[in-house]
């Protein structure tokens, strides 16, 4: 049985030529911390970014996600929502279930691969 991430991983690699991959851009600020942490080499965070299409999120879309009740996830949490809204994403990939319940809760389709 797969991981989380491994089964992520392969769902990312075997959809990149169908999906365009969209974050926030803050997913770059996240992955060079987990880098420092674990010891990688910036490169390797550089070289993923490349397949990413990263969004800023317009301040005006924070108050949408951000209003929702059921959010109890991570401060970043209403950007990440907004960036999704923004470029009407066709779904948000999550695992953790507050998050996959927060998504729901603004409107948006989630996937959890495994």
């Amino acid at each position: 049985m797969k991981t989380e991430s491994e089964a992520l991983a392969a769902y990312i690699d075997s959809s990149m030529n169908e999906r365009e991959l969209v974050s926030s851009a803050l997913l770059e600020t996240e992955l060079r911390r987990l880098a420092i942490r674990l010891e990688f080499d910036q490169s390797v965070v550089t070289d993923l970014l490349a397949r990413v299409d990263l969004v800023d999120p317009p301040r005006s879309l924070s108050t949408r996600p951000g209003s929702c009740r059921a959010l109890i996830c991570a401060a970043w949490t209403p950007c990440t929502f907004a960036t999704a809204l923004r470029v009407d994403c066709e779904f948000f990939l999550a695992y953790d279930k507050r998050l996959v319940d927060a998504a729901r809760a603004v409107g948006l389709s989630v996937r959890s691969p495994s």
